[in-house]
């Protein structure tokens, strides 16, 4: 309620009418020229106010209020009863049990004194709070998406941090922004990334190695605090001020990087004026570390686990060449026994020289698909064109698999449609898959044949491998092309291999920019389609996988 509401108070009618005033919840009160209370209305009693002789600012008024509040209370209501301002307003904080009333006064000069109103705003205050703080909540989300969109897609460290910097500046409205990490090996920071420096001073500072007590403030000393606030233009000697003051800081926010509980750094974001950082930013800042202590974390990972990927396929690599010699000699010398080189031999010494031979076949066709595995793992596996003979190929490849079989008594049955005689793919690649899908219908073909055809399908090659063999399961079919798996555990066992071929199959095929599939039926027999394009040789172009 307003001045323009209540009861007149003109010097013909000095004492407003109380009666009235009773029905009011708005309290309302006359002072005198000196603060003392000369009347009031219920609302007012009910309250707790100074009452009828009471001094307005000297009694529980007073007393409940803080000292800063208390001084401009009586300031504003002084000029008011001098004359000297016709009225004077505040919205002001007073202790009262069980907690704290927000109430909002004004006074307005009289005749005499003054008349003062005062109401209890604590629920309208409560509301703006609330829904001041549900806005802060909504932009820091918002906020928060837009760096988890930016910050966790990053797996690349460097890149990481980076991103983190930029991202820092950005959402917090800062000049500069600073990654620093803590280097357990040597006790020290490692200032990592940075983002708004000027272009000479870069460098030095993402080489910048300092120990801990170099630093102040509770997040770079490790203490348990999420975000701390510096400020350079204070006097007092400060660790790092002239080189803040070279590169024209003056206000700093530190925030905590941590995985789990143990500090591994903290980010800077740096401004080159005095305004300071707010409640809302500071929040704001607080989350941003706990997703960006994340990201570090997931690219560190990554990037262990990427390493940890490359001393394997160097490993496998050097393993499966090594193996490569003395297998030959194997070869080679079980070669010489069997054709008669050192001496007749007996039908029994033949059939173990005969096992040692496809033994040590299998075992030159399992490295040489360790090798094929990790060159397309390390992308070295680039495609080159040229014109190829189907009838030639198939021959090969028909020709280099049953020198690996034991039992060659199931046919391969050829079939090429015209039109298809001649293509252009990788002459090297093709061989490769159809070696590996006639190996695989071979070994598990007891009865019947395998068949190999290709024919023209709209602008590509649509080669087919079936096979009259032991069938595949409905619900394996879908796992078969994983690296090291096959249908049935049992099956390599009883067959051999280690469930890589079909995998190489079906990553040199999408290297070739096809597509391969596989029907089945159990006890029947499966089909193997192998789907590629007939690419002219100059528009085949080397890569990387």
């Amino acid at each position: 309620m307003t001045l323009a509401h209540l009861p007149s108070t003109s010097p013909s009618k000095p004492e407003p009418d109380w009666q009235l005033l009773d029905t009011l919840p708005l309290h309302v009160a006359t002072v005198d020229n000196h603060g003392v209370v000369t009347g009031c209305n219920r609302a007012w009693r009910a309250f707790g106010h100074a009452g009828p002789g009471q001094n307005l600012l000297q009694t529980r008024e007073s007393e409940t209020t803080e000292p800063l509040v208390r001084s401009t209370l009586h300031l504003g209501l002084a000029e008011v009863l001098s004359g000297s301002r016709p009225s004077f307003e505040i919205e002001y904080p007073r202790r009262r049990s069980p907690g704290t009333a927000w109430l909002e006064m004004t006074a307005y000069a009289r005749p005499g004194g003054a008349l003062v109103t005062q109401s209890d705003v604590t629920s309208r205050r409560e509301t703006d709070a609330r829904r001041s703080r549900e806005r802060t909540a909504a932009r820091i989300d918002h906020a928060m998406a837009r760096a988890g969109q930016v910050l966790i897609p990053s797996i690349d460290l460097p890149e990481a941090l980076n991103r983190l910097c930029r991202l820092t500046a950005e959402l917090l409205d800062c000049d500069t922004s600073h990654t620093i990490l803590w280097q357990e090996e040597d006790g020290t920071y490692l200032a990592a990334a940075s983002h708004g420096d000027p272009p000479e001073h870069t460098e030095v500072i993402e080489n910048l190695r300092l120990p801990r007590h170099s630093f102040t403030g509770a997040v770079a000393r490790g203490e348990d605090a999420d975000v701390c606030q510096l400020d350079f233009c204070e006097v007092g000697p400060v660790p790092l001020r002239p080189l803040a003051q070279r590169l024209g800081i003056r206000r700093l926010l530190q925030i905590a990087l941590r995985h789990g509980n143990r500090p591994i750094g903290f980010q800077t974001a740096c401004r080159r004026n005095d305004r300071p950082f707010t409640d809302e930013e500071e929040q704001l800042a607080a989350r941003l570390g706990q997703l960006a202590s994340l990201a570090i974390e997931n690219a560190r990972l990554v990037g262990q686990l990427g390493e940890a990927g490359r001393l394997k396929t160097e490993f496998v690599a050097t393993v499966s060449h090594e193996l490569r010699t003395p297998i030959h000699v194997v070869l080679g010398f079980a070669e010489l026994l069997l054709d008669g080189e050192f001496g007749d031999l007996k039908d029994e010494q033949r059939d173990a020289l005969g096992r040692i031979l496809f033994g040590a076949r299998s075992l030159l066709e399992l490295s040489e698909a360790a090798l094929q595995l990790t060159r397309l793992e390390a992308g070295r596996f680039a495609v080159k064109g040229e014109r190829i003979d189907l009838g030639d190929l198939f021959q090969e490849a028909e020709n280099e698999v049953r020198g690996t079989q034991r039992d060659t008594r199931v046919p391969i049955e050829r079939e090429i449609a015209t039109g298809v005689e001649q293509i252009h793919s990788d002459r090297g690649k093709l061989k490769l898959i159809l070696k590996n899908l006639l190996s695989n219908g071979l070994k598990f073909t007891d009865q019947g044949s395998v068949t190999l055809s290709a024919k023209p399908y709209g602008g590509d090659v649509l080669f087919v491998v079936q096979d009259t063999g032991v069938g595949i399961e409905e619900g394996a079919l879908s796992t078969i092309f994983d690296a090291f798996r096959q249908a049935d555990g049992s099956a390599a066992r009883r067959y051999g291999g280690v469930g890589l071929g079909l995998h190489i199959v079906r990553r040199v095929v999408e290297r070739l920019g096809g597509t391969v599939r596989a029907q089945s039926t159990l006890g029947e027999g499966s089909r193997f389609e192998v789907l590629v394009p007939s690419i002219e040789p100059s528009a085949i172009t080397p890569s990387r996988g």
